[in-house]
């Protein structure tokens, strides 16, 4: 299906989104109707991404001079890739009717606990960092000066940019939850929510996305609403299962990885496979590590898969 938004529109409603992402640090590259940003080193991934690319991608070489080592997208059918899933929301009429039943009654309770609200960036630049700090906490993960750091500047720089907004969810006045999307052409991405751990009892999460997501699906020209691709560290299958309970539609597509070819003639001689050994080791204990080791095994299994489909073909021909 083609998308509904003339490229040279969606490329308008782009160019702010390219600038936050470049006042932040990150490598980017306006190509093809989408904006490639940098998430992880070197490193670049498309937005818009809840449909699959259904041609193969000709700006490849202005990739490359952007500094782009590795790209990773979702494909149609009929390419080699590796297997991986999106959540998306395409109800106009999203209501309570539309959550899996706990999570109907979870909701209600949120609703009931909660007061929702859009929440400006310059107030979340102070008051949201903390509730940052105890979700990664909660997760296992460290929140570090230079995380700390990245996350004042990535909320003080949104409140520049249209193409972002935050929503919180309120326990009397304290903040307990919140979510940032992204709006993109006729697409809006719940990008991250953030809570604090002793108010979860109230529902806030639920309350906040079940809020936010129908507003959404009531916007003039939204045909989407996108909880995210599969994670390159894996699937978190309780994560998963909440979004499915909100409503949101497990959609399974196919992700390719494309590498710099001053890189890939290595990369396939055996630096994945010492990259895999090496970062499979640390991936426990480093976020970076367990990134670059996800990356790497997407990359693997989608060479294997691709060679088994070659084999299959040539065995089939007469």
């Amino acid at each position: 299906m083609a998308d509904t938004i003339p490229m040279v529109d969606r490329v308008s409603t782009l160019t702010p989104l390219a600038h936050f992402f470049k006042s932040l640090g990150k490598r980017v590259c306006l190509a093809g109707g989408h904006l490639w940003y940098e998430v992880g080193p070197r490193t670049f991934f498309p937005m818009p991404f809840h449909r699959p690319f259904q041609d193969t991608f000709p700006q490849l070489n202005l990739l490359w001079r952007n500094g782009a080592l590795f790209l990773r997208y979702p494909v149609d059918v009929g390419f080699s890739g590796f297997p991986s899933y999106t959540y998306l929301l395409t109800r106009h009429d999203y209501d309570l009717s539309s959550l899996k039943s706990k999570s109907r009654n979870q909701t209600r309770r949120g609703l009931e606990n909660c007061s929702i609200c859009r929440v400006p960036f310059d107030w979340l630049s102070r008051e949201g960092i903390a509730l940052i700090r105890d979700t990664l906490s909660r997760q296992g993960r460290n929140f570090t000066k230079g995380a700390e750091n990245y996350w004042k500047r990535f909320l003080t720089l949104a409140a520049d940019c249209p193409s972002l907004e935050a929503w919180g969810a309120f326990v009397g006045e304290a903040l307990a939850a919140y979510l940032l999307a992204i709006r993109c052409g006729e697409c809006v991405y719940i990008h991250n929510v953030f809570s604090r751990t002793d108010l979860l009892k109230y529902y806030p999460i639920n309350a906040v996305t079940f809020a936010f997501s129908q507003e959404a699906m009531k916007r003039e020209g939204v045909t989407h609403t996108c909880y995210g691709i599969r994670s390159i560290k894996g699937d978190k299958q309780s994560l998963n299962h909440f979004k499915a309970a909100m409503g949101f539609e497990k959609v399974l597509v196919l992700e390719r990885i494309e590498i710099n070819p001053r890189l890939k003639l290595w990369f396939d001689g055996g630096l994945a496979r010492g990259i895999h050994w090496i970062a499979g080791k640390y991936s426990d204990r480093s976020e970076f590590a367990a990134n670059i080791n996800g990356l790497v095994t997407a990359y693997l299994t989608q060479k294997q898969l691709s060679a088994i489909e070659g084999a299959s073909q040539n065995h089939s021909c007469p």
